[in-house]
């Protein structure tokens, strides 16, 4: 089965994110781009109409793009192995010196300080059933350096109606009582349709790293069942990858 790489652009004035294109890894080991210009919400032609520009190494949004390798335009985005900072956030995201640069930008994300790029993984479904993982948004912003998450914390979801970046915008709660973070902001409609629709979910796995940068301090795995349908058959802005 081949693995997919979702490619998001965010505007940063709006903060909203768009489904830009998606990057896929073939059995064979090859590779193939293309541009989501299928999309009526969140793809690439609202993108474009919101300020987004192609990138320069893919100038034509309706050719599929090969190669043998990945794309240089992605391979780039990789954090040098080398560097002593990233050595140890390397080890503790399970990079060794076999995992192969497609594995630590599927880790990742190559995301740069000089763009608004981010590769992210789709939620995985099959039928009624989800699975997702992720690392939690805006740890500095609401924890300290003495706050810890054990495996025996409770972590669950909120919707967060009163945000004005996010209609959609899900807080996550440690044991019921104090705000940690939020889901990012591209999972964060489906997660909130989960909460609405009285779907369930339960995590599978939790994730700290009390050395690790912000961005990477907590990783959350969990999977669930949708409450209805219907409603995932109608929305193609979710990040849904069907298995």
């Amino acid at each position: 089965m081949q693995s997919q790489l979702c490619l998001l652009w965010q505007n940063c004035q709006t903060r909203q994110w768009y489904h830009v294109g998606t990057l896929f890894q073939q059995t064979s080991g090859s590779y193939i781009f293309r541009y989501e210009t299928s999309k009526k919400h969140r793809g690439l032609n609202e993108a474009l109409q919101n300020g987004y520009k192609v990138h320069p190494s893919f100038p034509d949004i309706d050719k599929v793009y090969t190669s043998e390798n990945l794309f240089s335009a992605f391979s780039r985005r990789i954090p040098d192995r080398r560097r002593p900072d990233y050595q140890l956030l390397f080890k503790n995201l399970g990079i060794t010196e076999k995992s192969s640069t497609y594995e630590v930008l599927k880790v990742t994300g190559g995301s740069l300080n000089s763009d608004a790029y981010e590769f992210v993984q789709p939620i995985k479904m099959e039928g009624q059933h989800f699975e997702l993982a992720f690392y939690l948004r805006g740890w500095r912003h609401y924890n300290d350096q003495n706050e810890k998450i054990l495996q025996t914390d409770c972590l669950t979801f909120q919707r967060d109606t009163a945000n004005k970046h996010d209609m959609y915008a899900v807080q996550v709660y440690k044991n019921k009582e104090k705000i940690i973070g939020y889901v990012p902001a591209f999972y964060s409609q489906f997660m909130s349709k989960v909460l609405e629709e009285n779907g369930t979910y339960k995590m599978t796995d939790i994730k700290f790293d009390s050395k690790a940068f912000s961005h990477y301090k907590l990783k959350i795995s969990l999977e669930g069942e949708l409450g209805q349908k219907e409603w995932l058959q109608n929305k193609d802005d979710l990040l849904v990858m069907q298995v």
